[in-house]
C-alpha cells in the first residue's frame, strides 16, 4: 500500500512541475496545441479520403457480376477499343465512361460543370433507375439527335434546378448545345467514379 501511495505522490509532483513549466512558457503551449490540432486534422482528412476511395460502393443492380477494366500507365480506352471489348461474348454487357467538364449556361453566365460521358447503354447495363423521369437508352444516344439528352444528379436537381418537380423536360445549354433533362438520379446514388462526383451524365457521342 505504501508503494502505491508513494507512486501516486511522485506522479502528482511530476504533474505539478510540468504545469509550472508550461506556465512559464505559454508560447510552447500554443505551438504544441497547434501542432497537435494540425496532426489530428491531417490524419482525419487522410482517413476520410481513404475511406471514401476504398469503401465506396457504386450504385448498380448486380455489383457481384460487375468488373472494372482500366488500362495502366494512366492510359484510356478509345471508343474503337470499347467497341472491340463489347464484341467479346464473355460479357453480358459492356459500358464505357469518361470524366470531363463542359460549360453550363450561356452568355455571361457560364460555369464549368463536371460531367460523365457514358455510352448509351450505361444505365441499362448497370440497372440504374432514376428517381424522376427516365434515363436514356443506346437508341437515344446517337450523334444525330437534336437536342441531346442529359441525366442529372439529385444534388444538381436540388441546387441548380431548385428541386423543380417539372425539371424533367427542361433544357440545359452545355458548350453551346441544347440538352433536354430526361431524368434525375436517386438521392443516395453513388457513381462509378468514386470520390470524383460528376453532376451530369451525357451520351458519349460527339464529345
Amino acid at each position: 500500500m505504501r508503494i502505491v501511495v508513494s507512486w501516486i505522490e511522485s506522479l502528482w509532483e511530476d504533474v505539478r512541475r510540468g504545469v509550472r513549466g508550461l506556465g512559464r512558457s505559454p508560447g510552447l503551449v500554443a505551438v504544441s496545441a497547434a501542432s497537435l490540432g494540425l496532426g489530428i486534422g491531417v490524419n482525419t482528412l487522410l482517413y476520410m479520403g481513404v475511406s471514401t476511395i476504398y469503401n465506396h460502393r457504386p450504385t448498380m443492380e448486380r455489383p457481384d457480376r460487375v468488373v472494372g477494366v482500366e488500362p495502366g500507365n494512366a492510359n484510356q480506352f478509345s471508343y474503337p477499343n470499347y467497341l472491340d471489348v463489347q464484341r467479346v461474348e464473355s460479357f453480358d454487357g459492356v459500358v464505357g465512361f469518361r470524366t470531363s467538364s463542359l460549360n453550363l449556361g450561356s452568355g455571361d453566365r457560364v460555369a464549368p460543370t463536371s460531367i460523365l460521358n457514358v455510352t448509351g447503354n450505361f444505365f441499362d447495363v448497370l440497372g440504374i433507375a432514376p428517381a424522376y423521369g427516365r434515363t436514356f437508352t443506346a437508341a437515344e444516344a446517337g450523334a444525330e439527335r437534336e437536342p441531346r439528352l442529359v441525366v442529372v444528379t439529385f444534388g444538381f436537381w436540388q441546387g441548380r434546378l431548385q428541386a423543380d418537380p417539372q425539371a424533367v423536360g427542361r433544357t440545359l445549354t452545355l458548350n453551346g448545345e441544347l440538352f433536354v433533362v430526361s431524368g434525375v438520379l436517386p438521392e443516395h446514388f453513388k457513381g462509378v467514379t468514386g470520390w470524383i462526383a460528376p453532376q451530369l451524365y451525357v451520351p458519349v457521342s460527339r464529345l
